[in-house]
């Protein structure tokens, strides 16, 4: 269940944006002072980060509602600031894949090269060494001793990437500030107040108007429940994945109402992004309904339903209908009475607890790896890079890892039928492969599963599942994204994918992001109006557990060591 990242009550506490229960703000300095140092304080080009954090915890505590005004106009400034930073970035990490990508393709000509020289003798090949007086051997280097320039470079980027992200941090804490204003005031300075915000939310654009409207969801009032209502019917799916959620953590009876017709949406993606809101209530009405859509829905949305109800009531139960239907009438009683103990009143600040999914699928559902399921619309995500080669020590009866993951596309792909439909149509399916570069088997769009078709992708298969080079992971999960919804946001409403299997068998180490946490973030940031579940396979001894799991747990999906 993709989440959008938010800043939970207990970092709010730390941040010094929220004080927690019983304690007692310090005395309120006067406004125009206060004022005045923001203004000449809060440059972004010019005032260091830790001067910035100090001057918005101050505004957050002033207990003034003009603060939201002035923080409103810091968030534009520092929005630009952090965006200008994170395209720097990645204009240089566009040019540092560029090269080092050109030179691996000159060092596996030369190993192959080497490699058959000797092989033609009759004699076994003695290791490939780089000279490190060579343009690749400069920013190659030979590990650990020599890290070589790629290495170096690559930190460097790392570090403009991880400055990048502390600015955005402070955009989010500029908006929880006003948010914690808006808390602090009432009457006719808090509509003031609310006024403003909303007037910043009307003129965003794009993914910046669906972050504010996602904050609106921290704010109670008629007129903020309003906006977030019209929003629920945007065509923009942003938009109206954040509008829904918003009403959701504002865990009001007017949101839970539009939340609930949300569910009996026609479009599945609109069902899910229901499921967004619906999470936050602890409500025996909601468990209902989501029980009773449950039997009408299949595959990943019926999946979505049970994690969510897992969430709800703090259980892991079987992701099974039958199993769903026995266990919330038996447990209802005690579920409330644990509900009733721990009130909750007004809007959430916390993110809902993300649940693991026990499930079955059945018998004659498409597996992948031995993960089933009941989807109908799949991309299949595999690592080709170097290491899925046989090495010296693999055992002479057990097939290379490329080799099984040859056998596990074509298998998986034979399982689906184009005479299998569901309300977005036949089965369908593409393929991404991923080594230091990336292929797309169909760029842009979904395959029907007829055989043509599937004959068609097996030679594909057998040409380029091919080991070679490193693993970049990132970029093909964008291009997989991409062929579900493209430039347009929309364009998955009715078609498309809802599943991804990605398989691999190490870390990430080439892509515009390597780092495991940063992956997730940007895949989390991907995913969360478009509900894909995504599973993940790892193979061999040498991949990210933990990334792996995170990454599946996060999406709705199962992880699977092999």
């Amino acid at each position: 269940m993709a989440r959008t990242t938010r800043l939970p009550a207990l970092l709010l506490i730390a941040a010094g944006l929220l004080l927690p229960a019983g304690v007692a703000d310090a005395e309120l300095p006067e406004w125009r002072p206060l004022e005045s140092e923001f203004k000449k304080g809060f440059k972004p080009d010019k005032s260091g980060l830790q001067t910035r954090s100090g001057l918005v915890k101050k505004l957050a505590r002033s207990k003034d509602g003009r603060a939201v005004k002035l923080l409103m106009d810091a968030l534009k400034r520092q929005r630009r600031h952090a965006a200008d930073l994170l395209a720097a970035y990645d204009e240089g990490m566009q040019a540092w894949q560029e090269k080092t990508s050109r030179l691996e393709r000159q060092r596996e000509e030369r190993v192959r090269k080497h490699r058959e020289r000797y092989e033609k003798k009759g004699e076994k090949p003695p290791p490939f060494s780089v000279n490190l007086n060579s343009e690749e051997g400069k920013w190659l280097g030979a590990l650990p001793k020599h890290p070589g320039e790629m290495i170096k470079a690559r930190e460097r980027l790392m570090q403009r990437y991880d400055r990048a992200m502390q600015e955005h941090d402070l955009v989010r804490a500029v908006k929880m500030a006003a948010i914690r204003v808006l808390r602090d005031v009432k009457g006719e300075e808090f509509d003031k107040a609310v006024k403003e915000l909303l007037r910043v939310a009307a003129r965003g654009k794009g993914p910046e108007q669906a972050e504010l409207v996602a904050t609106l969801g921290y704010v109670r009032g008629d007129a903020v429940t309003d906006i977030l209502i019209k929003h629920a019917e945007s065509r923009d799916p942003h938009l109206q994945h954040a509008a829904l959620e918003a009403l959701g953590r504002q865990n009001s009876e007017r949101g839970k109402d539009v939340l609930l017709r949300a569910l009996e949406n026609e479009s599945w993606q609109v069902r899910s992004s229901a499921l967004d809101g619906l999470v936050f209530y602890r409500d025996v009405a909601v468990m209902d309904a989501l029980l009773a859509r449950a039997a009408k829905e299949e595959g990943v949305v019926r999946r979505r339903i049970f994690q969510t109800m897992s969430a709800i009531v703090g259980e892991t139960v079987k992701a099974v209908l039958e199993a769903w239907q026995s266990w919330w009438p038996s447990n209802r009683d005690d579920v409330i009475a644990r509900w009733k103990r721990i009130p909750r009143e007004g809007p959430v600040l916390d993110d809902p607890p993300r649940m693991p999914v026990k499930t079955e699928a059945n018998a004659d559902s498409t597996s992948f790896y031995g993960i089933r399921t009941d989807s109908k619309h799949i991309i299949f995500v595999a690592d080709i890079s170097g290491s899925m080669r046989r090495t010296d020590d693999d055992p002479k009866d057990k097939p290379a890892k490329i080799d099984v993951c040859r056998d596990e596309l074509k298998k998986a792909i034979r399982g689906l039928s184009a005479r299998d439909e569901d309300e977005r149509g036949a089965a369908s399916f593409n393929v991404v492969l991923f080594s230091t570069d990336v292929l797309v088997y169909k760029p842009g769009k979904m395959v029907v599963a007829t055989k043509k078709n599937k004959e068609k992708v097996y030679d594909w298969i057998d040409k380029h599942v091919q080991a070679d080079m490193q693993t970049n992971i990132y970029d093909a999960m964008v291009q997989a994204f991409n062929i579900i919804s493209g430039t347009s946001a929309s364009k998955n409403r009715d078609k498309g994918a809802d599943t991804v299997f990605l398989m691999t068998d190490g870390a990430p180490s080439r892509g515009k992001f390597i780092r495991p946490g940063v992956i997730l973030r940007e895949v989390n940031k991907m995913n969360k109006s478009r509900g894909i579940t995504i599973h993940t396979i790892g193979v061999g001894e040498n991949h990210n557990k933990g990334f792996l799991e995170r990454l599946a747990t996060d999406n709705g999906g199962q992880y699977l060591a092999r």
